[in-house]
Order: structure tokens, then C-alpha cells, then sequence
């Protein structure tokens, strides 16, 4: 891997993440970081912007300049009018917080709105461009490492094409025709795949919605409603204490028992003492039925 300028810092943290790989930092002529396989370039191309860098590209010329010569490295690199090399952009950073006074992206005195910005990362795979969005220089390292990998995997497996070494590639561009850098006309150049799948959540993880999609409105997800107690059956009993039934002084009675007497109701028939006192009205006035019962029986 060669790449023409980073922290470094970043250059320890990249070495950890692909030992098996050589790392280089001199001037490059065009992309940010390429990819050897020997002496030999891999037909992969990198160019690096953070969030200001899209603003700053703008406003000096730079943005489309720079598209055109990895076009025209992309037609030598990619085996001609088959394109088969990959340019990428790597966007670094969330222009949105990026934004100073006036609401502009990095310099005020550029004049490049977050739209403006984003616009123009959104036009990129139409132009030929497959584009990664990073967080910042630690995600971008992940990135390069997984490049990295899929570039030792596709040689392994003899699945890609190198040609020419660095000096043949800048010689052989000098000699490309301009019209090579235009933006594509055929589909099948344009909204290209990145090299590896990048995840990208500038807002931060999403909570997911808990409703469910069933059809049968009973069945509702309850994972963020209170725990509680489930609610006795309903039965002749209960039907009583909701004010439907026979005997309602009776039951008006036990309703104005404290919860403490309740319980001592049922100690004294080996009840079990639990739960609401809507389930002690329930379960003592079942007790006093089911005496009553007990005791016409006898008779």
C-alpha cells in the first residue's frame, strides 16, 4: 500500500491491521493511496477527502480535476475501454458538523453549503465513482486494512491484473487523450460497487420500533411497557366484583376491606397471600362462596 500523506500514528495503527502488507508513503501523481502487487500497481484507486476537503475541492476546481485524471488512470489501469479498475472515493467526516459561521462547509470565504457538499458526493457513482464513508482516520485505517485483504485475496486466487509498474502508469497517462476523463456514458460504468461494503450511521445507532406488523392487533410487543402482574381469570367470581353480578353488598363490603385484613382472610383458609387486593377481593369472596355452598350441601 502507498499513500501520499498521514498521520503517523495512523500509519502504526494501518501496519497492525494488515501485517502482511508493506506500507509506503511518498508523492503520488494521482489518488491518494494505491496498491502494489510486487512492483506492479493493482488496478484500484483511493482518493481520500475529509468533509472540509469537499468544500475546499469545490470552490478551487480541484474536485472535477482530480475526477478526470482518475478517469483517464482508470482506462490505463482497467484494461482500456473495459474500465476494470476501481476508483473510489473515501468521504471522511459529516459535513454537517463541519459547518462554520454562516452555515457554510469548512472556510466561510468558500461558499459551499452542506447541501452543495453532499450534492456532490451524491453525483459521484455517476460518475464513475463507487464511494465509502468513513467517520474518521481510524475508520478510513479499516477501511484501507479491508482493501488491503481483498487485494492479497484476489491475487491468491489469480482474479486480478497487474501491468504496469508506477512509472510505466504516469507515463502511459501523460499520453491518454483528454476526452479519456470524461464522465461515462454507459450504465455499466456508471454507480459502480466499492471495493469492500462499508457501514456507515452518521446520526449514530437507530433505536429500532418495537411494534409489531401482525395483523392480529392483540398481538402488540410489550418489551417497553411496565412489568406487571397478570390479572386474575375472569370467572363468575370477578364478574361479581366488577359490579355484574348477585350478593353486590357483600362484595361492596370486601372491597372496603384494607388490604392487611384481606390477607389475614386468606392466612386463616391456607391461601396463598400475594398480588393485588383486587385479587384478594376476588379469591376471598370465591372463599365465602364456596363455604356457602359447602355448607347447603350439608343441610
Amino acid at each position: 500500500l502507498a499513500l501520499e500523506h498521514f498521520y503517523h500514528c495512523s500509519i502504526i495503527i494501518l501496519s497492525l491491521f494488515t501485517p502482511y502488507s508493506c506500507i509506503v508513503v511518498r508523492e503520488l501523481k494521482i489518488a491518494d493511496y494505491v496498491f502494489f502487487v510486487g512492483d506492479k500497481l493493482a488496478p484500484v484507486l483511493i482518493e481520500r477527502k475529509s468533509a472540509e476537503d469537499v468544500a475546499g475541492s469545490l470552490h478551487d476546481g480541484r474536485w472535477e480535476r482530480q475526477q478526470r485524471n482518475m478517469r483517464k488512470a482508470q482506462y490505463v489501469l482497467g484494461d482500456g475501454h473495459a474500465r476494470r479498475c476501481q476508483i473510489c472515493y473515501i468521504i471522511e467526516g459529516d459535513p454537517n458538523k463541519r459547518k462554520v459561521h454562516g452555515g457554510n462547509v469548512g472556510r466561510r470565504t468558500w461558499f459551499q453549503s452542506v447541501d452543495d457538499c453532499e450534492s456532490a458526493i451524491s453525483e459521484l457513482p455517476l460518475l464513475g465513482f463507487s464511494v465509502m464513508r468513513s467517520k474518521g482516520h481510524l475508520d478510513t485505517i479499516g477501511i484501507l486494512a479491508k482493501v488491503a485483504q481483498d487485494i492479497s485475496w484476489k491475487v491468491k486466487n489469480g482474479v486480478i491484473d497487474v501491468k504496469y509498474t508506477y512509472k510505466q502508469f504516469l507515463d502511459r497517462i501523460k499520453v491518454c487523450d483528454e476526452k479519456l476523463g470524461n464522465p461515462p456514458t454507459l450504465k455499466e460504468h456508471q454507480n459502480p460497487a466499492p471495493p469492500v461494503v462499508v457501514n456507515w450511521n452518521p446520526a449514530g445507532p437507530k433505536t429500532t420500533n418495537t411494534k409489531t406488523t401482525s395483523d392480529d392487533p392483540k398481538k402488540t410487543n410489550k418489551s417497553n411497557e411496565p412489568e406487571t402482574e397478570p390479572e386474575p381469570n375472569m370467572n363468575y367470581s370477578e364478574a361479581n366484583l366488577n359490579g355484574g353480578g348477585e350478593n353486590c353488598e357483600e362484595i361492596s363490603e370486601l372491597k372496603k376491606m384494607s388490604l392487611q385484613a384481606l390477607k389475614d382472610l386468606c392466612k386463616e383458609r391456607g391461601d396463598k397471600i400475594g398480588g393485588k387486593k383486587r385479587r384478594f377481593d376476588c379469591s376471598t369472596y370465591e372463599a365465602k362462596e364456596t363455604r356457602n355452598h359447602y355448607h347447603a350441601s350439608q343441610a
